[in-house]
């Protein structure tokens, strides 16, 4: 993989969430999951990186913690290598770009 596929895959992602890379990035690294829990009822949940709340619940803050640390992991990992996470089409986009 090329860095200039790299760019382009991370362009990709960037755009499925309406931003710029240079957002997209500012948004993964502004990310706390200790302040993304909150409570309902006697549930916790998560929001995710772009406000969408988690469809899950958690039944202590703990869990809902390590799940919102999963949740930032795998952005990190989409920051260094974005090609896995692409859609078909994407996929065939970048590869035709080439």
């Amino acid at each position: 993989m090329t860095d200039n596929e790299q760019t382009v895959a991370l362009e990709m992602l960037a755009n499925r969430q309406g931003l710029s890379v240079v957002e997209f990035i500012k948004k993964i690294e502004s990310y706390s999951p200790g302040l993304a829990v909150y409570k309902l009822g006697n549930d916790w949940k998560i929001r995710q990186i772009f406000k969408n709340d988690f469809p899950g619940v958690f039944a202590t803050k703990k869990d809902a913690i390590k799940m919102a640390e999963r949740h930032l992991d795998l952005y990190k990992d989409k920051l260094i290598d974005p090609v896995p996470y692409l859609s078909t089409s994407e996929t065939i986009a970048l590869r035709g770009a080439r």
